[in-house]
């Protein structure tokens, strides 16, 4: 009876313990996924609403000084701005639940994405390269933080080299998946805290543990690779 008594108890508290484990671990899910949202949001509608008021504010600067020239010019910023805002909330509502992911469904997506935002820079020249590997199903989590590295590095192209060529590739083999960008801009000496977004890229990569290789040097372009390991994307 005293045996039966204290595996009984023992059943109990093992249950209970295990329960406690998991409420624990439901917990720190919804604390990850509320930090993802809150960054998903911050990093790409954040600033550009920030943009957008400042932007308001030297309009109806503009009108009260009756310069009718230059508040048209402002005025098709903000036309663009919002258009651009509108996009990234549709990128986001992806992003934030993007469903089953597999690598070949993150590049189409970002095949879509890199058409959408070179579109307006008619003086660059953008090419995508993509792999003939065989697909298979990623985690949606670090699908998308890849998916963010990939932005950065046409954003930064795009709004600070100054380019007019723009090069993706993506290969892989048995083990790794390769990224790989190159720009013919007016490339930079890297410092830390540029303003350019690469510190959040590097961030990025070696939260996935992949390596990120950021080379640049002053009227020579820019190329940003780096590789990350299948078994790391399958999460």
């Amino acid at each position: 009876i005293i045996a039966v008594i204290f595996l009984i108890v023992r059943f109990l508290t093992l249950m209970r313990l295990r329960w406690k484990l998991n409420r624990m671990d439901a917990e720190r899910k919804i604390m990850l996924e509320r930090s993802r949202i809150s960054r998903e949001l911050h990093d790409n509608l954040g600033s550009q609403l920030t943009y957008m008021i400042s932007g308001l504010e030297t309009t109806d600067l503009l009108l009260k000084r009756n310069k009718i020239d230059k508040t048209a010019l402002n005025l098709e910023k903000l036309q663009l701005a919002a258009r651009e805002s509108m996009q990234q909330l549709r990128d986001s509502i992806w992003a934030l639940n993007p469903g089953k992911m597999t690598l070949n469904s993150l590049i189409t997506q970002y095949e879509k994405w890199l058409s959408r935002i070179t579109e307006p820079h008619e003086q660059i020249r953008s090419s995508f390269v993509k792999p003939d590997c065989a697909d298979f199903e990623i985690d949606p989590i670090i699908g998308l933080n890849v998916f963010r590295i990939m932005q950065e590095a046409v954003h930064n192209a795009l709004k600070h080299a100054k380019s007019t060529e723009l090069q993706s590739v993506i290969n892989c083999d048995d083990t790794h998946v390769y990224f790989w960008f190159s720009d013919n801009g007016i490339g930079f000496a890297r410092t830390i805290g540029d303003g350019t977004g690469l510190d959040s890229m590097q961030q990025r990569a070696e939260s996935l543990g992949a390596k990120l290789k950021i080379e640049s040097e002053p009227a020579k372009g820019t190329q940003i690779s780096f590789s990350i390991g299948k078994n790391t994307l399958k999460g």
